[in-house]
């Protein structure tokens, strides 16, 4: 690592010289365009720590499709290499004896103190062979390979595996007539059974998650009881351990279902629940849909904040579900967990002290009344703005819908949309009460508007705000008034008298809504009017047992509605 004691501005860069470089490999594919240059999808596939000043060999193993290359990038470094090149340039000429102007780089790698990274040699070596076969051959055929001998029992093994449930005796003859089909056009044995694993991943069986429990049957039997479960929590097949629970038939015992529930909650497996759900309820996926522009928040894209924005999301959920912590601290909370990219967009005192190494840790929020919850993390802000500005009536659509469960109608067709307008607080409070003299929207807009208001202190990417940008041609910035009035009367002042409020009136609505949101999540239907007689019984389990998030997965996955078809 060159020069990172730099004298040059460290805003010219957008580079934290307090963190040592770092250096990444990516995939490059020179049919794709020149590999200097980003490409569409290129994943970091390995990272390391770069010493300063002295060389170093650093190891790298990757995987690399046939025909890619392996690239390096700086990933913290400058966010635009080229801007930062012509800057450097401009601002620092006299200290060149051959100053160029531009983009040249050649002043400033000879003469200058440039950060960058510096490669002297690279060595490849692969493809690099897998004991023992590759990873493809023992998930097919196991640890010891394809064996001619038992190519038919290995077929059958699989595609127990692959259907979820035991073969029936029409499997075994489709499986072992396709195999000796293909070994009498003098395939061999080897292609004749990897022909017959085509068919098998091609079968309804394998792509969809078909019931085989009969139509007047009401409650799930024990195979797709196991793949229901095991793909709410792991989204992938049942283990071995599952699939033995549901041979045996003693899955659908309540005592057999909850132990199963609590060992693959216990299991890293289950972030993929974790990750899934919360795309779900929080649209976290949609992060990203609408990116803010480039110049005017620079940091979202040099500091790939979408990343830490889901993933503080995430460990909070992780955080409830490992320790059965209290549904509530959804809605407000008085810690997080964060890194030192959203402890400075956050403002924490945690940005002068943590280290990009540190990863996440929790940090307490006991003295900031600007956080806590799911409404004051910057993931859950972003997806409910559009990326250029913020929305009273978006974002308080979207915490009807996600966070009450009482999503308003469609407006009329008749009714125009209304614009976003950042230029000032009286200016769109102005425009909503107008719109909202209309019949047709008061009562909707009665609703939504002041849990849009209570979310207005914060930017389209969740940064803090006391005021709106300030519009051209305007002399000052308008402040933000971020106090409301729920239908119910209740009235509140601020972002943090809201979620208060929310907690005192509202905290047996949200836990019936998130009840709902996981039970569409784990049973892949909306919830119905038939269905409010069991959810109500969820409910009182739940608050029974402290209102714990674990309790609650537990009690949807071992519910009648989890377990009926």
């Amino acid at each position: 690592a060159m020069h990172r004691d730099t004298h040059y501005d460290a805003k010219i860069f957008r580079i934290d010289f307090s963190e040592p470089f770092q250096i990444a490999v990516v995939p490059g594919d020179a049919t794709k365009g020149h590999i200097h240059y980003p490409q569409a999808i290129e994943p970091i596939l390995a990272r390391a720590i770069v010493p300063d000043e002295q060389p170093e060999w650093l190891s790298f193993r990757v995987w690399l499709e046939a025909g890619q290359t392996p690239r390096f990038i700086f990933p913290n470094g400058p966010y635009e290499s080229r801007a930062s090149v012509i800057e450097t340039n401009r601002r620092y000429k006299d200290e060149f004896k051959n100053p160029k102007v531009g983009v040249s780089r050649t002043s400033l790698l000879r003469e200058g103190k440039l950060p960058h990274i510096r490669i002297g040699e690279i060595k490849g070596r692969g493809p690099v062979e897998e004991p023992n076969g590759s990873e493809e051959e023992r998930a097919v055929f196991g640890i010891d390979g394809f064996q001619e001998d038992h190519a038919l029992d290995q077929l059958f093994a699989f595609g127990q595996r692959a259907y979820r449930r035991t073969l029936e005796q029409a499997d075994r003859d489709r499986i072992e007539s396709i195999y000796k089909k293909r070994l009498l056009e003098d395939a061999t044995p080897r292609q004749a059974a990897l022909d017959t694993l085509k068919m098998i991943l091609c079968s309804p069986s394998f792509l969809y998650l078909s019931e085989i429990t009969p139509e007047d049957e009401t409650l799930l039997r024990p195979f797709d009881l196991a793949s229901r479960l095991s793909y709410a929590l792991w989204a992938a097949p049942p283990d071995e351990e599952l699939f033995e629970e549901a041979k045996s038939g003693r899955l659908t015992e309540s005592g057999v279902l909850k132990r199963q529930i609590e060992r693959m909650l216990q299991s890293d497996r289950s972030n993929e629940f974790v990750n899934g759900f919360l795309d779900s309820w929080l649209n976290l996926r949609d992060i990203g849909n609408l990116p803010p522009p480039r110049k005017a928040v620079p940091d979202y894209y040099a500091e790939n904040l979408p990343d830490s924005m889901k993933q503080e999301t995430r460990l909070f959920f992780r955080h409830l579900l490992d320790e059965n912590g209290p549904v509530t601290d959804l809605l407000d909370a008085d810690y997080s967990f964060v890194d030192k990219k959203l402890a400075k967009l956050y403002g924490l005192p945690e940005k002068d002290t943590m280290r990009l190494a540190d990863g996440f840790q929790r940090v307490s929020l006991a003295e900031n009344r600007q956080r806590g919850g799911v409404l004051g993390m910057a993931g859950v802000l972003t997806v409910s703005a559009n990326g250029v500005d913020t929305s009273p009536v978006t974002r308080g659509v979207w915490v009807l819908e996600n966070i009450l469960g009482t999503p308003p109608p469609p407006p009329p067709d008749e009714v125009p949309s209304i614009d976003a307008n950042v230029s000032g607080s009286t200016t769109i409070r102005e425009r909503l009460s107008k719109h909202s003299q209309d019949k047709t929207c008061a009562v909707c807009h009665r609703s939504i508007d002041p849990l849009g208001y209570a979310l207005e202190t914060f930017d389209p990417i969740g940064r803090w705000r006391d005021k709106y940008p300030k519009a051209k041609g305007q002399g000052k910035a308008a402040k933000v008034d971020a106090t409301g009035k729920f239908p119910s009367g209740e009235e509140f002042t601020n972002f943090a008298d809201f979620k208060q409020k929310l907690l005192e009136s509202r905290q047996d609505q949200f836990t019936r809504s998130l009840i709902e949101w996981l039970l569409a999540y784990s049973t892949g239907r909306h919830m119905e009017r038939t269905d409010q007689f069991e959810i109500d019984d969820i409910l009182v389990r739940v608050q029974a047992d402290g209102g714990g998030l674990r309790t609650m997965v537990t009690e949807v996955l071992t519910s009648n509605l989890f377990r009926s078809r």
